[in-house]
């Protein structure tokens, strides 16, 4: 699951059969766009040596679900702002396909309230009330949005909260370069795993926020101002950390208040 991270993107092809526009030429994609495409599930998970056999058809078809993904147009072309995405960073859950523009939902909701919470192993470098701070915001948020509510624990938790290792065994492999953090849905445990070597200027709110929401049962979101949106961006001091999109995908699963 691990790949290289991308680096001079238009340099060397791809033994793709039939090759893949990349802007207005016709030439054969890097191979580490198609590993990133596997990466985040827009192409199945190949077994090694066989991305340069995947048919035109199918790459053209990934690359526009990852467009749609990033609230782009799908036209199924490799230009900048599609590649400034695939070097950005942000959330390791793959994203299901994509149907609108707003909000989407995993499937799964927890059907009972309060849901438990637990703090299991802090970043290495902050205190772990600074943490449990910020864990008790994100709650506030979506408790605030919805009928729902939050209890911490000691043990027996629905929600486990933890930093990891970027190589800690999940997900089938190491979390990649641009992965900051990823989760589970209700359905598989709902925990939360943050990359324990995540800096100091990440806006920790806006990543672990966006990890909760996966916990509770929402997908990826194609609107770039939703904290659900898969790619990291820092909310403005003042602004509201759960967006419109996001308050109403939320409500969907839980009623409101």
């Amino acid at each position: 699951m691990a790949f290289v991270l991308l680096a001079v993107l238009l340099v060397g092809r791809a033994a793709l059969s039939g090759g893949v526009p990349v802007g207005a030429a016709s030439a054969g994609l890097p191979v580490e766009v198609l590993e990133w495409l596997a990466e985040y599930g827009h192409l199945p998970a190949p077994t090694p040596g066989d991305l340069g056999a995947v048919p035109q058809v199918a790459v053209t078809g990934a690359i526009e679900s990852a467009q749609l993904e990033m609230g782009l147009p799908p036209t199924g072309e490799v230009a900048a702002e599609f590649l400034a995405l695939t070097r950005a960073p942000r959330c390791g859950v793959r994203s299901a396909p994509v149907r609108s523009r707003r909000y989407a939902l995993a499937g799964t909701r927890w059907r009972r309230s309060p849901i438990r919470w637990r703090l299991d192993a802090s970043h290495p470098s902050l205190p772990v009330a600074e943490v449990r701070q910020v864990m008790e915001a994100i709650w506030s948020d979506y408790r605030n949005a919805t009928l729902l509510e939050f209890e911490e624990v000691s043990s027996a938790a629905d929600i486990v909260v933890k930093f990891v290792r970027p190589d800690h065994p999940c997900l089938g492999g190491a979390m990649s370069a641009q992965t900051l953090a990823h989760a589970f849905f209700p359905s598989s445990g709902g925990d939360i795993h943050i990359k324990d070597s995540l800096q100091s200027s990440v806006d920790l709110h806006a990543v672990i926020g966006h990890e909760a929401g996966h916990a509770l049962g929402l997908q990826h979101s194609r609107n770039p101002a939703a904290l659900m949106y898969a790619y990291y961006h820092p909310i403005a001091p003042g602004d509201p950390y759960l967006h419109s999109d996001d308050v109403a995908g939320i409500r969907r699963l839980y009623g409101r208040r």
